[in-house]
């Protein structure tokens, strides 16, 4: 009853009921006196009666099987949670996906995001959400639209007259399964093209960093990168041993740099060319060398459909999120179908990419650590001390602060007033810094090298909400010989164990929790520590992925 009486709160304040309407197409309510809101959601919507001139009970529950199967009213569901579940995380995850999304298939499928897309939207909700959301994408994105409405989503095929030829399906290639060693293998030119910068500071430049240092000890490596002066100059002196040339581009011509990227190259006989960051395919170019691969650092869109999901849905930041999901889309599928190759660091990123286009084959090469640095300096760690290490430019670790400052911190200063944190990492934002005040939270900035500091801390935490791709901040707990504490996201496709070398927790509470039983148990803490230092070191040792990579280079020219 409690329930019942919050949705016909929920519905009495949205403006979405029309009681003169309800009364009018159904004068037995009106001549019982029955309020129309209660009757609807008693008896009204199983009948199949509409709460306005503007929204279809029925279509919507067809369109729907997320507010069918919820057994509930479907304008109070509608209200709730809008499209977000069943317009994205079914549609997305969905087999028939061409059918279910048309304008994706168009964008996907005959290259119409310059000239057309085709949208299809219910009937139902023509008057309103559908046309502000058209009016908002049409705002955001240079393209231009044909649209249609149907009452049917199901029966949407028959709209699209689009056949498919036959193609062979691609698969996903784990390239640990791969056979070959660094050391054996035969010498080649590799180009690396990346449209920001392999600063040793972040978690893709990082990863970069460690593939051109080991593949330089058998092989000639060029890079061209975008570069800024003030920003990467030491950067610059750290890689630059490692490199037979190297090709700086300001980011103000870095787009569209093909001809003097062929002059540099100067007819070397390139091998392997890897595009690394989405915007290094602006400078992609057949001529470079014989085999070419893009790395998909993290699959954009899949962080924005987590983020579409958790928004309410058709709002205006939603309308944005969609078109930038349209756009990323557009790089990662339809951009990148000139490269040769393609390469995912998580396996759960080339599944999302694949429920758009089987055809395609996706390899996975992990991110990891470099293990042969200097070795660990002796740094005892500091009483009830947490770490997070993150660049701040990347929004999702911001969420991930903010997350844990507004809902966590304080259920842990309740157990353990004392307690502190550090956050480690450069390009920090107001966001962030809202939070430090130099006692309890520290902020360092960018540093040297981030081993110290995660030494100095107890734990570890991972408090992320949003984004994918690989959690590059959790390897380096663990090879730093600290454990964490990590939300699913965080760890998401990477091989340790919960309750063996970190603890997993999603809630505010949970991880409040796991945080203070480890700081309080000394013994447990250096168990996990041990056994996910030793998890990393087997798994995501930087030399080790590098031979990955290596194979999958035979893999290719074998084919």
């Amino acid at each position: 009853m409690i329930k019942k009486l919050i949705d016909y709160l929920i519905i009495r304040t949205s403006g979405k009921f029309d009681k003169a309407y309800y009364y009018k197409l159904n004068p037995d309510v009106q001549i019982a006196k029955v309020d129309p809101i209660w009757h609807y959601m008693t008896f009204g919507w199983k009948e199949g009666r509409n709460p306005s001139a503007l929204f279809l009970t029925r279509p919507y529950l067809d369109c729907n099987p997320d507010a069918k199967s919820a057994k509930t009213n479907p304008l109070s569901y509608h209200i709730k949670y809008g499209f977000s579940s069943a317009f994205l995380n079914d549609f997305l995850k969905n087999e028939k996906i061409r059918i279910k999304i048309p304008f994706l298939t168009k964008l996907l499928y005959e290259k119409q995001i310059e000239r057309k897309i085709k949208i299809f939207l219910a009937r139902f909700n023509i008057e309103l959400e559908s046309r502000d959301v058209i009016l908002k994408v049409k705002e955001l994105t240079p393209v231009h639209y044909f649209i249609g409405f149907i009452r049917d989503l199901n029966k949407l095929g028959s709209f699209m007259k689009q056949e498919q030829k036959p193609t062979e399906p691609g698969r996903i290639i784990n390239t640990r399964n791969l056979h070959g060693s660094l050391g054996e293998d035969k010498h080649r030119r590799i180009l690396f093209i990346t449209s920001n910068f392999p600063r040793t500071d972040h978690g893709g430049g990082n990863r970069i960093h460690h593939f051109i240092k080991y593949l330089s000890e058998n092989n000639d490596v060029f890079l061209c990168t975008r570069y800024e002066p003030e920003y990467d100059i030491s950067e610059l002196e750290k890689v630059t041993p490692y490199c037979k040339k190297i090709l700086t581009i300001s980011s103000k011509d870095f787009p569209h740099s093909q001809e003097e990227i062929k002059k540099w190259i100067n007819g070397v006989d390139i091998d392997i060319v890897h595009y690394e960051f989405p915007e290094s395919v602006i400078n992609f170019s057949k001529d470079y060398g014989r085999y070419s691969i893009f790395t998909n650092m993290e699959v954009t869109s899949l962080r924005l459909l987590i983020d579409l999901e958790k928004t309410p849905a058709l709002s205006k930041t939603w309308c944005e999120k969609l078109c930038e999901m349209i756009k990323a889309l557009r790089i990662e599928l339809v951009d990148t179908e000139k490269v040769d190759e393609i390469i995912t660091v998580t396996k759960n990123d080339a599944d999302f990419l694949r429920r758009f286009d089987a055809r395609r084959t996706y390899a996975v090469v992990n991110t990891g650590v470099a293990f042969d640095d200097p070795p660990l300096p002796v740094i005892k760690s500091e009483p009830n001390s947490l770490v997070f290490v993150g660049n701040y430019q990347h929004y999702p670790n911001v969420d991930g602060v903010e997350f844990f400052f507004n809902e966590v911190w304080d259920l842990i200063k309740e157990e353990i007033p004392e307690v502190r944190t550090y956050l480690v990492g450069p390009r920090l934002n107001d966001r962030v810094t809202r939070f430090v005040d130099g006692k309890q939270i520290i902020a360092t900035g960018g540093v040297p090298d981030i081993r110290p500091y995660i030494l100095r801390a107890a734990v570890g935490i991972a408090p992320l909400v949003t984004g994918a791709g690989i959690r590059g901040k959790v390897i380096d707990y663990a090879a730093s010989r600290r454990t964490f504490v990590a939300t699913s996201i965080a760890v998401k496709d990477l091989l340790f164990q919960d309750g063996v070398d970190f603890f997993l927790a999603d809630t505010a509470q949970e991880f409040a929790q796991r945080i203070i039983t480890l700081l309080r148990d000394n013994e447990l803490r250096h168990k996990m520590s041990t056994s996910a230092y030793n998890n990393a070191r087997k798994h995501y040792d930087s030399r080790y992925l590098t031979e990955c990579l290596v194979r999958f280079y035979t893999y290719i020219e074998n084919k």
